[in-house]
């Protein structure tokens, strides 16, 4: 490796542990203000250069509001306030317009920015690059853009840290978001509960337990989630936290909307009894429905439970150096359903076989990282959108070897590339958010953690056959 090469690697590593820490930040109870602050400095301090905001979309989904700008003078953000986005409007209204990355390396020159180059020009502002940020459901809400006092292209680096720094923002406001809707439920229901009956409050004693079992499924929930963010590899930041959310969203949802129901259901018996208007059989339509309901709630709170498990545990190998037994098949459809919001959108199948039921006394966190990357990749360089495909990973025994081989059936690898696919930052896929690190995690973990070999065929248009031996 050059010294080139060497900084590179230097500065993505840097990046990487400020990732680390702003995500840890983003978990604490600091002010969504602080927190954006905290994203923009960490940006800054490393290019003195780079002038940083935050805009956040606003409930109409038609403006942009002042999020956070601390190095950019105060009368230009005012006149930021309340913009209406749109195709051509400047870099940010552009980019939360079109749900893309806008970059304008000269502002008095880009038709975006023909009504308000003036203006950027008097506070010396001449290249904005804007990256919008999005939500679990990829529903967008804001941008995250990068100034400079001079006309400016972004380089590669550059491309990645905007990308990377969107992300993280679009986990704080998502973060920030969800935390107001649990307060205002918190406050209904502290407010219905406190208006019931005594003999009301008997009847509703189980609902009551599956409420704070729901308050607990969903704190576990935010701290598996904290967990996840922190053990992510840059080259798959923000994604595993997204599935997570994703996944237990049905669930919990169903369950709300099932407690809901239920205190409606109290309310509406509370008021006939009341007003000695109660008849057997509204007691006994109302005893049907409850236990329905505690049925529904039950269900899914269990159904939550079981996926939480699942991936705390992906989660804790994943940032564990220690060895533990585990069987091979079992922990793989594990990884399969932590990643099952990605695969879900596709159209790509994943097949397991095992010949041996292969159990291992290994790093099972390696093992996680390894088929994550592999079916990422397989899914973001091997198939088209829509596209029909299957993955299948096959395990076997072999002299006292584990042989794991991985095949999908996409595109494949043109053969001038397959002796560099295992280099640090090599990828056909930069302009499409590719970082280059994926196969490079996994070659570097198969070969040094695991003290194996890995290998990799191909041909085009039939694609790949990856061969691991540990």
């Amino acid at each position: 490796m050059n010294v080139a090469e060497k900084d590179i690697s230097k500065q993505y590593l840097n990046l990487y542990n400020d990732y680390k820490k702003l995500l840890k930040y983003i978990s604490s109870e600091n002010s969504i203000l602080d927190i954006l602050n905290k994203i923009i400095d960490s940006v800054e301090r490393r290019n003195p250069h780079m002038l940083c905001s935050v805009l956040l979309l606003d409930d109409t989904g038609k403006k942009l509001l002042k999020g956070a700008a601390p190095s950019l003078p105060d009368e230009y953000t005012n006149k930021l306030d309340e913009m209406l986005i749109g195709e051509n409007v400047g870099s940010c209204g552009a980019a939360v317009y079109l749900k893309q990355r806008v970059v304008v390396s000269d502002i008095s020159t880009h038709d975006n920015w023909k009504y308000a180059k003036k203006l950027a020009a008097r506070f010396n502002l001449y290249a904005c690059w804007s990256q919008p940020f999005f939500s679990a459901n990829n529903e967008v809400l804001g941008s995250f853009a990068i100034y400079y006092n001079e006309i400016k292209e972004p380089s590669d680096f550059d491309i990645q840290l905007i990308e990377d720094i969107a992300s993280i923002v679009g986990i704080a406001i998502e973060k920030y978001k969800q935390g107001l809707k649990e307060k205002e439920y918190k406050k209904e229901l502290h407010q219905i509960n406190h208006s019931l009956e005594e003999k009301v409050l008997e009847r509703t004693s189980e609902l009551e337990r599956l409420n704070d079992k729901l308050e607990d499924t969903i704190f576990n929930l935010e701290t598996t989630q904290n967990k996840l963010v922190e053990s992510l590899k840059m080259a798959s930041l923000g994604g595993l936290v997204a599935g997570v959310a994703h996944e237990i969203n049905t669930p919990i949802g169903i369950g709300l909307t099932g407690s809901t129901h239920f205190l409606e259901l109290t309310k509406s018996i509370k008021n006939k009894f009341e007003n000695e208007e109660m008849t057997k059989k509204d007691f006994e339509e109302y005893s049907n429905d409850a236990t329905e309901l505690a049925n529904l709630i039950y269900s899914n709170l269990k159904k939550t439970n079981y996926l939480i498990k699942s991936f705390k545990q992906i989660s804790v190998d994943q940032t564990s150096e220690e060895k533990r037994e585990f069987n091979l098949n079992t922990y793989i459809n594990e990884i399969l359903i932590s990643i099952n919001n990605v695969l879900k959108q596709t159209n790509i199948s994943v097949i397991v076989k095992d010949d041996d039921k292969i159990s291992l006394n290994s790093y099972p966190g390696a093992f996680s990282q390894i088929f994550t990357n592999l079916i990422l990749n397989s899914l973001k360089h091997g198939y088209t959108k829509d596209e029909f495909g299957t993955i299948i990973i096959q395990l076997k025994k072999e002299n006292n070897k584990t042989l794991i081989i991985y095949t999908d059936d996409g595109k494949g690898i043109k053969k001038e590339n397959l002796n560099k696919i295992f280099d640090p930052f090599f990828t056909t896929n930069r302009n499409n958010g590719g970082s280059g690190l994926g196969l490079n995690i996994i070659y570097n973990i198969v070969t040094s953690q695991l003290k194996g070999t890995i290998s990799c065929d191909s041909t085009v248009d039939m694609g790949v056959k990856f061969t691991i031996k540990i």
